[in-house]
């Protein structure tokens, strides 16, 4: 025997989509990621990161180069690239 009428609705707690856009990331031949000041690992294999709309700080370190940064502008539903090859010249 159970009890209820068996029509119970499941609740599901829904949380709010986060606007994002999206940094597309080329780096060769690898390279250590920050943003803001936060590491976000290496690329490759990271090859994206999803970010909050508004002015970013980029950086990109490998021991072997001086670092890169990038200043970028992320917007709502849109990807930006950072591209970065360390071995071609300047």
């Amino acid at each position: 025997m159970s009890k209820g009428s068996g029509n119970a609705v499941a609740k599901s707690a829904s949380k709010p989509v986060a606007k994002t856009g999206r940094v597309s990331l080329a780096v060769l031949p690898w390279g250590s990621v920050t943003v803001d000041g936060a590491s976000k690992g290496v690329t490759p294999p990271l090859k994206t990161l999803n970010l909050a709309p508004g002015r970013h700080e980029i950086k990109i370190t490998n021991p072997a180069y001086a670092p890169y940064t990038a200043t970028v502008t992320v917007d709502e539903g849109k990807t930006v690239t950072v591209a970065r090859n360390f071995a071609a010249p300047n």
